[in-house]
């Protein structure tokens, strides 16, 4: 994880991670070597004032649900790792003005298993 990104624990029956990366840092979420990575949330956009945004420009709310592109680089992995900015995610539809910064949000908790590589004939 990059050392000025956000993360919360919580904990009930199972623990979720919650990381709000800024622009120009990483997303990195590592479960080691006996369990994977299951995106539970992701979005991308200006959700709200906190760690990577402290003005909010009349622009605040906007963002996108990025968690099938989240879960096609990190689902079933057992570590993964995105660096801000991304192409991929800053042409996400989050209907933010595209002079402000928008940051990634994740939500994910690691679940026992092995990667697996699927092939498709």
């Amino acid at each position: 994880m990059s050392k000025n990104s956000l993360t919360v624990r919580v904990c009930r029956m199972a623990c979720v991670d919650w990381l709000d990366v800024c622009k120009w840092q990483a997303y990195d979420s590592d479960c080691g070597h006996d369990a994977v990575i299951v995106v539970d949330r992701a979005v991308f956009g200006r959700m709200r004032l906190g760690s990577c945004l402290s003005e909010d420009f009349g622009h605040i709310g906007c963002f996108a649900d990025v968690r099938r592109l989240m879960e096609r680089r990190c689902a079933g992995r057992h570590r993964c790792h995105v660096q801000l900015p991304d192409v991929e995610l800053d042409r996400s539809p989050h209907g933010c003005p595209p002079e402000l910064i928008a940051y990634l949000e994740v939500e994910y908790h690691c679940q026992t298993g092995r990667h697996h590589h699927w092939r498709h004939n």
